[in-house]
């Protein structure tokens, strides 16, 4: 990965649960994110390609072992500026009624630019190269979404986002999606988009720490997600809180710590009894 290394994450002995722990430490900045499993013991590592939106380079990484990705697909409501953007669409016949979803964290679109789409997305899963790598984990983190709003603009990126989920791809690999950013299910999306479960961050949806009511959609909340903060994991690692419902029995889903900054900050969280970052 440009300007990125590999690193272990091993969580100390004081914390060890009943259970196998699994943690993800996803950094940006390298553009990967890191899956302990077996507290103290890790009987695996594996990682994230965390925000890499260039599909281009998803053939290489995946020669290389990355089966875990992350895209943001970014809501562009105006057709003629996707248009613009990406020519090659429309003489593809792709539908730019609504707008597009383009795959970017931060989107800046002035003339034409070589953004992916999530209809590339969906292309390249498709293609036979792809399917010799076999089990595939998606996240998508949708950005400048409309959710719930009850407006033309919240009409049109519903309609994007079924659309997405909608489509069948042709292979014979298994690929998991999950949910992010303005596609959690939560308020009118609580029931939409299933069976795609969903991450979960402290500062949203609070009781879903501890309840699966799906009422709230708070059962499809799978995967533990929160940016890096010393005091907040400290908390989640006591005894008392234990992670939550994320570490009762069936809840397998990696542990994710975002954004890390430096090494030195994993090296903070160590002094916390929590993980040491080795290169």
């Amino acid at each position: 990965v440009t300007g990125g290394q590999f690193v272990a994450a091993e969580a100390d002995q004081e914390h060890t649960m009943a259970k196998a722990v699994r943690l993800f430490l996803a950094y940006s900045v390298l553009g990967l994110a890191i899956r302990l499993t077996g507290a103290g013991n890790p009987s695996s590592i594996s990682y994230q390609i965390h925000s890499n939106n260039d599909l281009g380079a998803w053939k290489s990484l995946l020669q290389k072992g990355a089966r875990q990705f992350k895209v943001d697909p970014h809501y562009v409501a105006d057709p003629l500026i996707c248009a613009a953007a990406r020519p090659d669409l429309v003489t593809r016949g792709v539908d730019l009624t609504y707008g597009c979803l383009v795959l970017g964290h931060d989107v800046q679109m002035s003339g034409t630019t070589p953004y992916n789409t999530t209809d590339d997305l969906l292309s390249f899963l498709a293609s036979d190269e792809i399917a010799v790598y076999g089990d595939l984990t998606i996240a998508t983190c949708f950005k400048s979404g409309h959710p719930c709003s009850n407006t033309p603009l919240g009409d049109s990126w519903n309609t994007l986002v079924d659309n997405f989920f909608a489509t069948s791809i042709d292979t014979t690999a298994t690929i998991t999606w999950v949910l992010d950013g303005d596609a959690k299910p939560r308020d009118c999306n609580t029931d939409r988009w299933q069976p795609w479960n969903s991450t979960w961050i402290n500062s949203e949806d609070e009781g879903a720490l501890w309840s699966n009511d799906p009422n709230k959609g708070w059962n499809r909340f799978t995967v533990l997600n929160n940016e890096e903060d010393l005091a907040n994991w400290t908390w989640l690692a006591s005894p008392t809180v234990n992670y939550g419902k994320f570490s009762a029995e069936g809840m397998d889903q990696a542990y994710q710590m975002w954004e890390v900054g430096a090494c030195s900050r994993c090296e903070e969280l160590d002094d916390a009894s929590f993980c040491v970052l080795r290169n």
